[in-house]
C-alpha cells in the first residue's frame, strides 16, 4: 500500500491569518507526505485424516512487515506578490524546512495444530514468535503460546435421548498475546540541534547538540494472558441458540509514557511498568421466531459486563493523573489511576 499526500495553505492579504496585521504577512507553506506499507504473508496447511475418526490439521507461516514514512516541504512568509499564489512562495522568507522520516518493521512466525474426533473432542494449540525492531536488540523477539479445549458434548450419547437439546459445546482457552503500539524509536535517546542551545569556541558561537527525549535500553514487549470459558447451546432444531462466555485478561509490563524523577532531567520516558486487569462475562440468545416460504422473522440478543481494575502503576507511583487534549480544557486532568479501582 503507498500513499503520497499534497498539502497546500496559502494565506493571503483578506485572511485572518495572513492580513497585514499578524507578524507573518501573507504567508504559506506546501507538505509533502509519503506512507508504504509492505506486508508479505506465507502459509502451509497440511490436513490429515487419520483412522476411527481422528484428524489433524497443521498450520506453519512466516511474515513480514515494513512501515516507512516521510514528509517535508517549507513554509514562506511575507510573500511581497499574492497574486501569484503558491507560485509565489520562493519570493518570500522561508522560516521552516520540517523533514522527518520513520519507519518499523515485524517479522512473525507462527504454528498450529488443530486435533478433532467426531466433534466431540477438539484441541488447538498455537505459537507464534515476533520480533519488533521497535525494541532494542536484546528484547527485540517474544513468543505469545496459546491452547483451546471444546468438548462437543452434544454428540455424546447421554445426551442423544434430550430431545429438546439439538447440540451443545463447552469450550475452555488460555493464551498470551504481545503489544508494540510505542514510536518507532522510543527505545532509543533522540538528539536535535536547537538554535536555542549551543555553546561559543573562540568566540564564535556555534549550535550544540542536546537530547530531546530519554531512551531506555529496556524496553520490551507488553504482554496480556487470558483465560476463557464458553458454553454454546441450541434447541429446537437449533431454532434457539445461546452463547455464555467468562473471560479474565492481566496485563503486564505495560508500555507507558511513565513520569520520572525531576533529577533525571526529562518528564517522562517509555517503560515497562504497570499491570491491569478485564474480567467479564457476555451472553447471547438468538431465536428464530418464524420462518417459511413467505416470511422469516428472527430475534438477537447481546449483553456485556466488564471490570477492570489497576493493580500496579509506575514503580511505587501511587496515581497518575491524565489531561484532555481537546477544547478549552487543555490544562484538566480528569482523569484518574490508582491501584484498586478501575482505569480513569
Amino acid at each position: 500500500n503507498r500513499t503520497d499526500q499534497r498539502r497546500e495553505i496559502f494565506n493571503n492579504s483578506s485572511s485572518r491569518l495572513g492580513n497585514p496585521r499578524t507578524n507573518e504577512k501573507v504567508n504559506g507553506s506546501i507538505t509533502n507526505y509519503e506512507r508504504t506499507n509492505f506486508l508479505n504473508e506465507n502459509t502451509l496447511t497440511y490436513n490429515v485424516k487419520l483412522k476411527k475418526g481422528h484428524s489433524l490439521k497443521l498450520l506453519g507461516g512466516f511474515t513480514l512487515q515494513d512501515s516507512r514514512y516521510m514528509s517535508d516541504g517549507f513554509t514562506s512568509i511575507n510573500v511581497p506578490n499574492e497574486e501569484l499564489g503558491i507560485a509565489g512562495l520562493d519570493e518570500g522568507t522561508v522560516t521552516k524546512i520540517p523533514v522527518s522520516q520513520t519507519s518499523s518493521s515485524l517479522m512473525s512466525f507462527l504454528a498450529r495444530v488443530d486435533y478433532n474426533y467426531k466433534s466431540r473432542y477438539m484441541l488447538t494449540v498455537s505459537c507464534r514468535a515476533d520480533g519488533s525492531s521497535k525494541f532494542p536488540r536484546a528484547n527485540r523477539w517474544a513468543s505469545f503460546p496459546s491452547a483451546a479445549l471444546a468438548w462437543g458434548f452434544g454428540r455424546e450419547r447421554f445426551a442423544r435421548d434430550l430431545t429438546w437439546l439439538s447440540s451443545g459445546k463447552l469450550r475452555l482457552g488460555a493464551g498470551t498475546t504481545g503489544n508494540n503500539r510505542v514510536g518507532d524509536f522510543a527505545a532509543l535517546t533522540s538528539l536535535v540541534i536547537s538554535p536555542t542551545s549551543g555553546y561559543s569556541v573562540d568566540n564564535t558561537p556555534l549550535k550544540g547538540v542536546v537530547p530531546a527525549s530519554l531512551g531506555n535500553s529496556k524496553l520490551k514487549w507488553e504482554t496480556t494472558v487470558q483465560y476463557n470459558a464458553g458454553l454454546d447451546l441450541s434447541f429446537v432444531n437449533d431454532r434457539i441458540q445461546f452463547t455464555a462466555d467468562w473471560y479474565c485478561k492481566h496485563t503486564k509490563d505495560l508500555l507507558l509514557n511513565a513520569t520520572l524523577a525531576p533529577s533525571m532531567g526529562f518528564l517522562s520516558a517509555y517503560k515497562n511498568v504497570g499491570s491491569v486487569s478485564n474480567s467479564g462475562v457476555e451472553f447471547t440468545l438468538n431465536t428464530i421466531n418464524v420462518r417459511n416460504r413467505h416470511f422469516e422473522w428472527s430475534s438477537n440478543f447481546n449483553i456485556s459486563f466488564n471490570r477492570n481494575k489497576v493493580l500496579s502503576l509506575n514503580e511505587d507511583e501511587p496515581s497518575l493523573a491524565t489531561r484532555v487534549t481537546w477544547g478549552n480544557f487543555n490544562n484538566a486532568y480528569p482523569y484518574i489511576a490508582k491501584p484498586g479501582p478501575p482505569i480513569a
